[in-house]
């Protein structure tokens, strides 16, 4: 789920359902792109996202014309999404999770779920 905060400009892909009961120990900057900040709860899992400029309004498009934007690997425990089909030219591991960027913007990101 993406929701957009239009005072702030952020938008946030929950990794996690809204629903389900979680508790955010800590929000991390990634380091390696100053637009994404992640949410990592009291299991040490990303359980959101946070962006900002120009991926929130990528974002922000896609919360308002696309209920789905993820894809579950097959057989797997994992979700991707991407923004664009860009050439990939720079990957970056974060606990469970690959991010893979083309220059500054985030293309698709793999976050593996589990234990959830």
């Amino acid at each position: 789920m993406i929701t957009f905060d239009k005072e702030a400009e952020l938008a946030y892909v929950y990794v996690v359902p809204p629903s389900m009961p979680r508790t955010i120990k800590d929000t991390e900057d990634l380091e390696v792109n100053d637009y994404i900040a992640l949410d990592i709860d009291k299991f040490d899992r990303i359980v959101g996202l946070e962006f900002c400029d120009e991926i929130a309004m990528k974002l922000k498009k896609k919360k308002n014309g696309e209920r789905k934007i993820y894809k579950r690997a097959e057989h797997s425990e994992v979700f991707q999404f991407r923004l664009s089909a860009d050439k990939v030219v720079k990957k970056f591991r974060f606990k469970e999770s690959i991010f893979v960027f083309q220059t500054k913007n985030i293309i698709t990101l793999s976050v593996s779920i589990l234990s959830i």
